[in-house]
């Protein structure tokens, strides 16, 4: 079925809504949960693409699961009795690579596809094997198919140290070691990100014993894990996107559901172009009418250096197109995720010159204009949701094709933009 976002822009977003359970935080766990020694029941799940498509995961390796009411699963992992992850579902989103971490610690052995995701450049998986091997794995490659078994005599003690804060490294070392009962596995220089650290809380829940000190993970893997509930983070990507079509749009949007902790680096954000807001531990809002009093900002999304999540870059771009100055904007992670979103922005009105493959200079500009465009197309989640960010501020008649890409990162994104104003129409043809 071809679907698109019909845009009629120029409205102010004004009002509050509630966030969505996050994708980058819920994978991890759903990872996490195929170690369990009971049934689970997981609630503020979004409904999403990728998240159904990695539930199908579990089913096919064997996990029972019933969909409930408000968003929530009764998932029963005991039932898992495979530990070769499906390449047709594989290959289609990148977060089921944390399943090698998962499988290998409940089974000694597992087989992953290539992971999918995004095309915004390669993400190689490199460091993962180089962490996986501290503990004694092996692995091999079949065409696509990667192939893992831990050693009979794995170590007793396992010390890995990143070369730069991995994300998914992190995730994947800790995630082998859980059920390695009485390994002690250290991580040093490891990745601070909320994504990790909402998995070693739900780990920590089910009783592993697991503790961040300082930039390391100290972990003691146990026999058995189990956990009764659990909820999934909210979204902190969606929250800053619905923040920032308050901001782009001069409105007041309040957003509920918040998880106070992981919007450190969105503060951040906010604070370096100035931006009014208010936050608790249940809320963020941001203040009405100030566009024109918003700064430039430096945002790196990097390896090495001191950064903000990548995902934040593209969402922000429209609104920084509008504030008066050059904004640089550079990431390093994802190599080829510019040149798929800027060009379809300058189209329509901006002025973004990218100086390398991985950094672009805005030339914002009070009077920026968006100009309405029917040929628009998400090529993946981020720089779609960035071209409707943009759309919903032309005065005009937009469309924006292949959403399906939007639909894999954001839960009816287009419903909260309704409530909060915003002219947005869903078509299914």
């Amino acid at each position: 079925m071809n679907k698109y976002f019909n845009i009629k822009g120029g409205n102010k977003l004004e009002g509050e809504v509630n966030t969505s359970g996050s994708k980058n935080a819920g994978f991890p766990v759903l990872a996490g949960l195929v170690l369990l020694n009971n049934a689970i029941t997981l609630t503020n799940v979004p409904d999403i693409e990728d998240f159904r498509d990695f539930l199908s995961i579990l089913k096919k390796l064997g996990a029972k699961i019933e969909k409930q009411e408000n968003n929530s699963y009764l998932i029963d992992p005991t039932t898992i009795n495979n530990n070769n992850v499906d390449e047709s579902l594989g290959n289609k989103i990148r977060g089921s690579y944390y399943l090698l971490g998962s499988l290998i610690s409940k089974f000694r052995k597992a087989s992953v596809p290539q992971p999918g995701g995004c095309n915004i450049g390669n993400r190689p998986m490199d460091l993962h094997l180089e962490s996986l091997k501290q503990f004694g794995v092996r692995f091999s490659f079949e065409g696509e198919i990667l192939t893992a078994q831990l050693s009979d005599k794995p170590n007793s003690k396992v010390v890995i140290v990143l070369p730069f804060p991995s994300r998914g490294a992190t995730i994947n070392s800790i995630l082998t070691a859980s059920l390695l009962e009485n390994v002690e596995t250290i991580i040093r220089n490891s990745d601070q990100s909320p994504e990790a650290t909402n998995l070693i809380e739900f780990l920590s829940f089910a009783g592993l014993k697991i503790e961040r000190r300082g930039r390391d993970i100290v972990i003691k893997g146990v026999k058995e894990l189990r956990l009764d509930k659990h909820s999934i983070a909210p979204d902190k990507i969606e929250v800053g996107t619905l923040l920032v079509g308050g901001l782009i749009t001069n409105g007041e949007v309040k957003v509920n559901n918040i998880k106070r902790n992981d919007l450190k680096q969105l503060e951040f954000i906010l604070n370096q172009i100035g931006a009014r807001y208010a936050i608790n531990d249940k809320f963020i809002s941001v203040l009405p009418n100030q566009l024109d009093n918003l700064k430039p900002a430096f945002l790196i999304s990097g390896l090495y250096a001191p950064c903000i999540d990548a995902d934040y870059e593209p969402i922000f771009t429209p609104l920084l197109c509008k504030v008066n100055g050059n904004s640089i904007i550079d990431d390093t992670i994802n190599a080829e995720r510019h040149s798929r979103f800027i060009c379809k922005l300058n189209e329509i009105g901006a002025n973004i010159i990218e100086i390398s493959p991985t950094r672009a200079v805005i030339e914002g500009k009070k009077n920026c204009e968006f100009k309405p465009n029917k040929n628009l197309e998400a090529s993946d989640i981020r720089g779609g949701i960035a071209q409707l960010i943009a759309a919903l501020t032309a005065k005009g008649e937009s469309r924006i094709a292949n959403i399906i890409q939007i639909d894999r990162g954001y839960e009816f994104i287009e419903k909260k933009f309704q409530q909060l104003g915003g002219n947005i129409e869903r078509i299914n043809l």
